[in-house]
């Protein structure tokens, strides 16, 4: 029996990789574009990683996982840490405005947030090696490998 699916996601950082989604979680399901407005996706401090805030008249480009179990979306509350609180938001896809989950830097740590924007190609070229090297620690958890 499939374990139920408990809530979509909307990814626009590391977890836009399907590895690093797949070994933070165990999500293998499909993704799709799409977008959140009204949020600025900036570097975080010292980190390959980034971190949203709210933002009139800025958008976020992400993915959108439709169907997450509980389990993963709980992992992913671990993965996340202290510094990002999950929230649910509407964000645009091809298909229409759905509903989804998604992590915001929670405001006690709004100050790690630099103003540099944070782009999946950039991270991908320069950030993706460093942030699987100094996360791996995680992935050995139950369930991932």
């Amino acid at each position: 029996m499939m374990p139920k699916a408990a809530a979509g996601l909307f990814a626009y950082g590391s977890l836009m990789a399907p590895d690093i989604m797949r070994r933070a979680c165990g999500h293998e399901g499909p993704s799709l574009p799409a977008t959140l407005r009204n949020y600025f996706r900036g570097t975080i401090l010292d980190e390959t990683y980034p971190g949203i805030v709210s933002a009139t008249g800025d958008n976020v480009a992400g993915l959108f996982y439709p169907d997450l179990t509980q389990a993963a979306i709980d992992r992913l509350d671990e993965f996340e840490g202290e510094m990002y609180q999950r929230v649910t938001v509407g964000v645009e896809t091809a298909g229409g405005r759905v509903s989804a989950q998604t992590y915001v830097i929670r405001s006690g740590f709004r100050h790690m947030v630099t103003p540099v924007p944070w782009t999946f190609d950039d991270f991908m070229r320069s950030g993706y090696r460093r942030f699987v090297a100094d996360y791996g620690g995680f992935y050995a958890g139950e369930g991932v490998d």
